[in-house]
């Protein structure tokens, strides 16, 4: 039909990733641009698909009726504009964060456009994407650099300049003080240039001898002086005494990513607790804190710039889980109920 090789000339032509689908969310037709991403030749291999089966989503087969039909589906954004776009005959944009692979677990910040569009009388829903994960990350970085590294670079300048002023009893104190938020603005910029390198595959990994009792001990020492640990408790658990073949820093920093989410999501007056145990041939890394993580958010923890606490945030968890996971071959879990609070878990084999 001419209806159709307009159509196909139209979203060949479009920049974006574009499908279109039927009344079931099955893909009919794909542009090129499309295919290419994929890495796939022939068209045919998509259509009856949907749209998740198709890019791989690691969620696509969770429930019995395949993508859309998985909890996981509940809060992604492309299955809401979809359902929206079919119930209004309205163009509807969302956002949303797919990982695709259960390897590598890629993330992909996207941003859908689902449009209704009506061919020989029939409707259907032309579906658009387009990367967003430039704007995630360049988000993430104003967010990191000019709000939470210029705090503490404005915290070592309130202390420098206090120093002359200081009393020989006071002297020490303030030291002590600025030695603490100088590693604190240190860390806050290793973290970013460790993530992103480990998102473009430039990150190598040095295994040696780590002792695990000291490196707890270490952590919570950092968190001492910390302001997202102020008028809060970190305590230390059983710590099991033991040394694993792993990269100190890359365990350094999921350890310091966890704690730090632990401590965020407390109330003040509220204790958070690190410990470490023995099972299964993998030392258990532990971090509980007494707050309930809601169930929505329990579903997309570990995406890529999902946060609760703002725009340009949720780099924290995501990098617990590619640094745990992808580098060190580790893994990442969680349990949170209301009488039991939130414990993080990260398991890593031993030898």
């Amino acid at each position: 039909m001419l209806a159709d090789e307009v159509l196909i000339s139209v979203i060949d032509a479009l920049p974006s990733l574009v499908m279109v689908l039927n009344a079931q969310r099955q893909i009919l037709t794909v542009n090129t641009r499309l295919l290419e991403s994929l890495g796939v030749s022939d068209p045919l291999q998509l259509i009856g698909q949907r749209p998740g089966e198709a890019v791989g989503c690691q969620h696509a087969n969770d429930g019995a009726d395949g993508c859309g039909s998985g909890v996981a589906c509940s809060v992604c954004g492309a299955v809401s504009a979809v359902l929206s776009c079919q119930r209004t005959g309205v163009k509807a944009i969302n956002e949303t964060r797919l990982t695709i692979g259960s390897g590598t677990g890629q993330a992909l910040d996207l941003e859908v456009t689902a449009a209704p569009i009506a061919i020989a009388g029939h409707r259907f829903v032309l579906v658009a994407m387009r990367d967003i994960a430039g704007d995630k990350r360049r988000q993430a970085l104003e967010r990191l650099f000019f709000h939470d590294v210029l705090n503490t670079a404005g915290g070592i300048n309130g202390l420098a300049r206090l120093l002359p002023t200081a009393t020989p009893e006071t002297a020490a104190e303030y030291h002590s003080l600025l030695v603490q938020t100088t590693d604190q603005l240190v860390e806050e910029i290793t973290a970013q240039r460790t993530l992103l390198a480990a998102e473009s595959g430039d990150l190598v990994v040095r295994p040696e001898e780590v002792a695990s009792g000291p490196l707890l001990r270490q952590i919570r020492s950092l968190f001492a002086g910390h302001n997202v640990a102020e008028g809060r408790h970190l305590t230390l658990g059983p710590v099991l005494e033991t040394t694993v073949l792993t990269d100190p820093s890359l365990l350094r920093r999921v350890l310091i990513n966890l704690v730090k989410t632990a401590l965020e999501a407390t109330a003040p007056g509220g204790t958070v607790t690190l410990a470490s145990a023995q099972a299964d041939g993998a030392i258990i890394f532990t971090v509980h804190n007494p707050g309930m993580i809601p169930s929505a958010v329990q579903l997309q923890l570990f995406a890529r710039s999902f946060s609760t606490k703002g725009a340009g945030r949720g780099l924290g968890t995501w990098s617990v889980k590619l640094l745990g996971e992808a580098y060190l071959h580790g893994k990442v879990s969680f349990t949170s109920t209301a009488e039991a609070g939130t414990t993080m878990r990260y398991a890593l084999p031993i030898g």
